[in-house]
């Protein structure tokens, strides 16, 4: 899957999530900010996982 398709996907979930709680707009630039923002979060969150992963398994063996 190429980035900028999981872009346009994670986008197009977050246009959805805010219509949903209540945004009847958004503009295209805090939608981008966002986006980034998110993008960011996954990426920490998958960092630190796979860290955390990591040293689980040194201390089984």
């Amino acid at each position: 899957m190429s980035l900028n398709y999981a872009r346009e996907l994670l986008k197009i979930s977050l246009s959805q999530l805010c219509d949903s709680i209540g945004f009847d707009t958004t503009s295209e630039i805090a939608l981008d900010i966002l986006v980034d923002v998110c993008e960011r979060q996954f990426q920490s969150l998958s960092k630190e996982t796979s860290n955390l992963i990591q040293l689980n398994n040194r201390n089984q063996e």
